[in-house]
């Protein structure tokens, strides 16, 4: 009897898993009259109430279950171009759904995220409807910024032509700086520590610096109020989407500070690669 005991005691510690594979995330931006290019890394996943962990996409995990379970997942990015940085995307809703399941068997599973109805959306640029609310601010002998239509692939997703803004230096310039600047302050964001995310897709040869101009209440921008945030890497022939909370800065100002955003691209003496950087997708948001 005692070794009965013992050996049911081993069966009940170990399980037959059952599994869910997931290959790919949606964004429905549609609440929001976006468009759906996103870069969700990873998701964090609770079954029947009781996390599971928190995976890589594509992903395919094993949970202790069969029959009908509910599934909830959470968004993650890369924040400020860490890529050891995830973090949950606040402004997306955490799924829940229903999935039948069975052990020793795999169901796929495509999550589709939508935005929260209390998104405050700031800034939203994607260039489609031929006009644009980036303006540049040239300097020195620089070149042309304009409005065209180019390949986008993001990590072979959303492959084809898109509307875009396009910046280039002269081929006579030897040196230059090239900025961009959202044309209208912004003004009203929270300033309590929540967060605020700006997203955007950039195609880029040359280092691009995103910086923002605090503007105090009653009284012109002071040094301390030139804010250089990030620094953009080259990224070497391909398309990246960079998601930034610019939130530290901000926390514990006063609310009625404004801000206005910068792309700052310098081009290095004798540079020889491509002069031209492209930005698409800009989106500036928070939650209410």
């Amino acid at each position: 009897m005692l070794f009965v005991s013992l050996q049911s005691c081993k069966v009940e510690k170990s399980f037959i898993p059952a599994y869910i594979e997931v290959n790919e995330v949606t964004l429905d931006a549609s609440s929001i009259n976006g468009n759906n290019i996103h870069d969700i890394k990873a998701i964090q996943v609770y079954v029947n109430n009781q996390t599971v962990g928190t995976f890589p996409i594509p992903c395919r995990f094993p949970i202790d279950a069969s029959g009908v379970v509910e599934i909830k997942a959470t968004a993650f990015i890369k924040i400020n171009g860490n890529s050891q940085t995830l973090t949950p995307f606040k402004s997306l809703e955490i799924i829940s759904d229903t999935l039948s399941v069975e052990r020793e068997a795999t169901t796929s599973w495509s999550p589709v995220f939508k935005f929260r109805n209390n998104t405050e959306i700031v800034w939203q640029e994607d260039f489609e409807d031929s006009s644009a609310t980036l303006v540049p601010i040239f300097k020195d002998s620089l070149t042309y910024s304009k409005i065209e239509s180019r390949p986008f692939n993001l990590n072979e997703r959303f492959n084809q032509n898109s509307l875009m803004f396009v910046s280039r230096f002269e081929n006579n310039d030897s040196s230059g700086i090239l900025e961009l600047a959202y044309f209208n302050k912004i003004k009203g964001l929270p300033t309590d520590g929540r967060d605020i995310i700006l997203e955007f897709d950039v195609y880029t040869d040359l280092p691009i610096l995103v910086w923002y101009l605090r503007y105090p209440p009653f009284g012109a921008p002071l040094d301390e109020d030139y804010v250089p945030f990030l620094t953009v890497n080259p990224t070497k022939g391909t398309w990246k989407r960079f998601y930034l909370n610019i939130v530290p800065d901000l926390q514990g100002k006063d609310p009625a500070t404004q801000i206005e955003l910068f792309f700052r691209c310098d081009k290095p003496m004798n540079f020889s690669g491509s002069t031209e950087f492209l930005i698409d997708n800009i989106r500036l948001s928070y939650l209410r």
